[in-house]
């Protein structure tokens, strides 16, 4: 479980961790603008439809592809 990630790598680790336990996850997505970070709850019947989400829409350095100023700072099992 990584509460503050930095890598793609990271992030997959903590989804397949939830998947394994049958665990929800919460990312953290720095916005432009917002002075905290957005958390998103996801339930463990998302998790893999998710994980394979952020891989298409995210660099391996968690930011985003269309929007380089959108990153994810944080993701943990719940």
């Amino acid at each position: 479980m990584f509460e503050n990630i930095k890598t793609m790598d990271e992030l997959k680790a903590t989804c397949d961790i939830a998947l394994a336990n049958k665990r929800g996850i919460v990312v953290l997505i720095k916005l432009p603008g917002l002075e905290a970070p957005e958390e998103i709850y996801n339930p463990p019947s998302n998790v893999r439809a998710k994980r394979d989400y952020y891989t298409k829409t995210y660099k391996t350095n968690l930011r985003m592809v269309h929007n380089d100023a959108i990153r994810i700072v944080g993701c943990y099992t719940k």
